[in-house]
């Protein structure tokens, strides 16, 4: 239970923490952040903002906000239903019940399969092993 507890404080405070563009590393606190305003970084925008940021750190590898949403939807993609379930909730659009009821699923499997697919997006580089590897190797390695 204190798992689910800390998914959801940690949702909570990553959502209220604002960011710069060169800031993004891709911590998981950072991943559901981009995911609250991905429509907003879709559109190249950036919160709070009238211009677009541009960023030339060293530490990013996108220059834009449009950039940044293209490597956030990459990564989405390759987690499949559970990063559909993920943005579904962060953007705001679902609540993990309706998301559950949608699926035939329960809550908690839900909230595990979103906090899956936000781990498995985090880190500065993507992952080397599919999804289903890496939820296999986490599996084995409990």
């Amino acid at each position: 239970m204190a798992r689910l507890l800390t998914y959801d404080t940690d949702a909570e405070k990553a959502i209220s923490e604002p960011y710069h563009l060169h800031e993004i590393t891709f911590t998981v606190g950072q991943v559901i952040w981009c995911l609250s305003i991905i429509t907003i970084l879709r559109q190249g925008l950036w919160p709070q903002s009238e211009e677009c940021p541009s960023s030339h750190s060293k530490g990013a590898s996108w220059r834009t906000p449009i950039e940044l949403a293209a490597e956030i939807d990459s990564r989405l993609e390759m987690t499949g239903i559970d990063g559909a379930m993920a943005e579904a909730h962060f953007s705001g659009y679902r609540s993990s019940s309706s998301i559950a009821k949608q699926y035939h699923l329960e809550i908690l499997d839900v909230k595990h399969r979103i906090w899956n697919a936000i781990k498995y997006m985090a880190g500065k580089n993507r992952k080397r092993r599919s999804y289903k590897e890496w939820l296999n190797h986490r599996k084995g390695a409990s």
